[in-house]
């Protein structure tokens, strides 16, 4: 009797002989603890369905009680990011419309602040300003940083969103470049024009006020403040001590009753800025509050960091950080820990926290 020969995968029919290899390469992954993907987790062992439930459903539990900035879900929180954000920039360039509308005499305000410059007309009309008065400032020795000679050349006449205001733009671009603005500071084409990086706008024009002052432009409120608290800086590291403005007042009640009357103005400046700090950190109800102490005038202690405090067109608190400035209400919604929020991206593992931020105070 003639043996039988065995099947082969040849002899089954196609789709038989696919389930089945798909069946052997499911158990083969699963022998191995790998994935689809290649993923090979830590620990090797079977999966238990009921506790992947478990565990699924306590995650969706936690990510309901996390806290939220809106009250609502992460999209809302987002947009309450970009409002802060806003908000945050709107005393800069409250600023900045003051000043540019002072230097270029033109209708400025922050409601229509890219309005008026998103042709690139005015910002070119300004780096010629800035370059002939740094000009006139190297000639007499006052200016050592280079300076373009050629000026930026503009068409007056360009209209908001053309190719031409894309020319001015760019060639105010260049120019900034040529005349030593950080490239962080730099924005794209499209930034000014369409809008898009209305920020790094700001900050730009901030960095040119900063380097047309010392060219002998008149600087914008920021610029003058940060003027003088490198003044102060400069008396603290000469004298020694924690704060120069005790110095300077006991310096200053020596002088003249002019100067005498000039010191108790300060002073009542000094008092409504820390009146309206204590305002700002009175708004959070947490029972550990976030450590804000003054120890001299204009200067505090914030969550264990000395910053200089100042109050800008008597109704913005500013705060001092790095190279630029922050309101105190957004400093700190970023940075006391009592107000922090987590969210989450999805990728191929499944949720990854990739932001951390922090809760908006409630009203008193």
């Amino acid at each position: 009797m003639a043996k039988r020969r065995p099947l082969s995968s040849t002899d089954m029919p196609v789709k038989e002989r696919q389930t089945r290899q798909v069946a052997y390469t499911g158990l083969r992954r699963l022998s191995l603890g790998t994935t689809p993907h290649g993923y090979v987790p830590r620990r090797r062992h079977s999966i238990n369905t009921m506790d992947l439930q478990t565990s699924l459903e306590e995650n969706v539990a936690n990510r309901a009680r996390r806290p939220s900035l809106s009250g609502e879900d992460d999209e809302a929180d987002f947009d309450f990011l970009a409002e802060l954000k806003e908000q945050a920039l709107a005393p800069i360039k409250e600023d900045l419309a003051d000043w540019l509308a002072k230097t270029l005499d033109i209708d400025i305000s922050v409601d229509n602040f890219l309005d008026v410059l998103d042709n690139g007309v005015h910002v070119c009309r300004l780096a010629n300003l800035i370059q002939k008065k740094a000009l006139i400032a190297k000639t007499k020795g006052q200016y050592k940083q280079n300076v373009p000679t050629s000026p930026v050349l503009y068409k007056t006449s360009a209209q908001s969103g053309s190719w031409f205001a894309r020319d001015n733009t760019a060639n105010f671009i260049q120019w900034c470049k040529n005349f030593g603005i950080k490239r962080e500071c730099l924005f794209e084409t499209e930034g000014l024009v369409l809008h898009k990086e209305p920020r790094t706008v700001v900050l730009c024009l901030l960095e040119l006020a900063r380097l047309g002052a010392k060219a002998g432009v008149d600087p914008p409120s920021l610029v003058r403040l940060e003027s003088e608290i490198e003044r102060e800086e400069m008396t603290n590291n000469n004298n020694g001590s924690i704060s120069g403005s005790s110095s300077s007042t006991t310096s200053s009640r020596q002088g003249s009753a002019k100067s005498k009357q000039k010191v108790s103005t300060s002073s009542g400046k000094v008092d409504k800025l820390d009146i309206e700090v204590r305002k700002v950190v009175g708004k959070c109800n947490c029972a550990s509050k976030y450590n804000v102490n003054k120890i001299s005038e204009g200067k505090y202690i914030v969550g264990g960091r000395s910053m200089f405090v100042r109050l800008l067109k008597d109704r913005h608190v500013m705060v001092r950080v790095g190279g630029g400035w922050d309101t105190l209400v957004h400093y700190l919604l970023t940075h006391d820990p009592c107000k922090i929020k987590e969210f989450k991206r999805q990728v191929s593992g499944g949720e990854a926290p990739f932001l951390h931020i922090r809760g908006k105070y409630k009203a008193s």
